[in-house]
C-alpha cells in the first residue's frame, strides 16, 4: 500500500469508517499528532501507519474508490443545496486527495462545482477555472457531465455578474437534467434560473421559476432554501411595486427563519424589508429594519454584508436630512473601505463615494462622478432603480447651476430607466 496515498486519504477513510480523531488515535498517537498527519504537516513512521491501517481495517482497494468519493461529493453537494452548514462541507471535501480528484473527471468537475459554491475567493477560482472550463468541453461525453459543466459555467458567470451568460448556461444545463433525476438538483437549477431572471429584470419569469423551486423545496423540507425563495419573490414583487405581495413574501420567510434560528437569513429579510420601505419613502420604518439587520450582522465575517447595511443606513439618514447621523455611519463604513485587506464589491465602492461627496457638499466632484462613473455603471448592470435615483440627483445639480441642456439630457436617462421598468411591469 502506498504510504503517500494512505496519508493523503487518511481523513477521508476515517470519516468513511465512522471514526473520530480521538477514536483512531487512542493508544497509538495523540489527537494533535493525528491532525498534523491528516493535514500533511508531519510524516509518520511505518509503525504508526501500520497501526492506523489495522485500526481502520482498510485494504488496498479501499484507498482509492471512485464510487465512494463520488457518493461523498454528491452528499456534499446535496447538503449545500439543502442549506446545511457550509463549514462542515468544506471540512469534508478537504479529505479528497488531489490524486483521486485528477483520476476521474466526474470527481474533478463535481469537486470544482462544490469548491465554487463554498469558497469566498472567487477571483482565484476564476483564474484556476479558465483553462479547465475551456478544456473540459472537449472531454464531456455523458449527459451528467454536461449538466455539471453548464451548471458550473452558470455559477461562475453569475458570480462575475454576467447574468445573461449565466442564464444561457443554466438553460443549457436544464437540457441534461432529466438524465440525472434528483429533485433537489432540479429545484436548485430552477432557483438559479429565478435569480438570473430577476437580475435581468425578467420579473414574471423569475417568479414562475422561483415558485416551482419553492414547491420542490417544501416537499423536501429544505427550510433554508424555502426562505431564500420567499426572499427572492419579495424582491421581485418590490421591483414591480406590488408591495403587499412583497411584504407577505418576507413575512413567510421570517416565520421560517425564526423557526430554524438563522441570523444570516433574518438579517437578509430585514435588509430587504428596509429596501422596500425606503422605496416607499417610509424612511423611519426602513431604518428600523436596517438597524435590525445591522445588529444581526455585527459578527458577520463578510465585510460586504455589513457594508451593504451601513450604506443603506447612511442613505436613509440623508433622505431624512439628518446629515450628522449619516456622517457618523459613513465614518464607520470608511473604516471597512479603507482597510487594504478587504476586497470590497464595486457597487459598495460607488455608493460610498457618492454619499461621501454628497455629505461633503463637493458638488462639482459629485456631478462628475455621477455622470462619468456611477450612472454608466448602473446602466450597464441594469440597476434601473439606482439609475433613476442618481440621474434625478444629477439633473437637480445641473438645473441648480442653470445647465439646462445637461439637466434635460440627464432627465432623459431617468425617463428611459422608468420606461425599462414599466415595460417589465407590463
Amino acid at each position: 500500500m502506498s504510504q503517500s496515498r494512505l496519508i493523503g486519504n487518511l481523513k477521508f477513510l476515517r470519516n468513511k469508517k465512522g471514526f473520530t480523531q480521538a477514536q483512531l488515535a487512542e493508544g497509538i498517537i495523540s489527537v494533535s499528532y493525528l491532525s498534523k498527519i491528516e493535514n500533511g504537516i508531519v510524516q509518520p513512521t511505518d509503525e504508526i501507519i501500520g497501526l492506523l491501517i489495522n485500526r481502520l481495517g482498510v485494504n488496498e482497494d479501499e484507498v482509492f474508490n471512485v464510487e465512494d468519493i463520488l457518493s461523498l461529493l454528491t452528499d456534499c453537494h446535496r447538503n449545500l443545496i439543502s442549506g446545511s452548514n457550509k463549514r462542515e462541507v468544506e471540512e469534508i471535501i478537504a479529505t479528497v486527495h488531489p490524486e483521486e480528484m485528477n483520476k476521474d473527471f466526474r470527481i474533478h468537475i463535481l469537486y470544482t462545482l462544490i469548491l465554487l459554491r463554498t469558497s469566498s475567493d472567487r477571483l482565484n477560482i476564476k483564474k484556476e477555472l479558465d483553462f479547465y472550463l475551456e478544456k473540459s468541453a472537449q472531454l464531456m461525453q455523458e449527459p451528467l457531465l454536461k449538466y455539471f459543466f453548464f451548471l458550473l459555467k452558470g455559477l461562475l458567470f453569475y458570480h462575475e455578474k454576467q447574468y445573461k451568460e449565466s442564464y444561457r448556461a443554466y438553460q443549457e444545463a436544464s437540457h441534461y437534467l432529466t438524465h440525472n433525476g434528483n429533485e433537489w438538483e432540479r429545484a436548485d437549477l430552477l432557483y438559479q434560473l429565478g435569480l438570473c431572471s430577476s437580475r435581468n429584470w425578467k420579473i414574471i419569469e423569475s417568479i414562475e421559476y422561483t415558485n416551482q423551486a419553492l414547491q420542490i423545496y417544501q416537499t423536501l423540507y429544505f427550510d433554508k432554501r424555502c426562505i431564500e425563495c420567499h426572499i427572492l419573490n419579495g424582491i421581485n414583487y418590490r421591483k414591480i411595486n406590488k408591495y403587499t405581495n412583497a411584504i407577505n413574501s418576507y413575512k413567510l420567510a421570517k416565520t421560517i427563519a425564526k423557526r430554524v434560528d438563522s441570523d444570516d437569513l433574518l438579517s437578509m429579510i430585514d435588509q430587504n424589508l428596509g429596501n422596500l420601505y425606503s422605496q416607499e419613502g417610509q424612511h423611519e420604518l426602513a431604518l428600523n429594519h436596517y438597524f435590525n439587520s445591522y445588529r444581526l450582522k455585527l459578527n458577520d465575517s463578510c465585510v460586504n454584508n455589513r457594508l451593504l447595511t451601513m450604506l443603506s443606513i447612511v442613505k436613509e439618514y440623508m433622505d431624512l436630512g439628518e446629515e450628522e447621523k449619516a456622517a457618523e455611519f459613513m465614518d464607520q463604513a470608511k473604516e471597512i473601505l479603507d482597510n487594504p485587506l478587504h476586497i470590497i464589491e464595486e457597487d459598495h465602492l460607488i455608493q460610498a463615494k457618492v454619499y461621501e461627496l454628497k455629505l461633503a457638499k463637493k458638488v462639482d466632484q459629485l456631478t462628475f462622478y455621477l455622470s462619468e462613473r456611477a450612472i454608466p455603471h448602473y446602466l450597464e448592470n441594469k440597476h434601473y432603480d439606482k439609475v433613476i435615483s442618481y440621474s434625478t440627483l444629477l439633473a437637480h445639480h445641473y438645473h441648480t447651476n442653470r445647465k439646462y441642456k445637461s439637466a434635460s439630457e440627464t432627465f432623459q436617462k431617468t425617463i428611459e430607466a422608468y420606461n425599462q421598468i414599466y415595460q417589465i411591469r407590463g
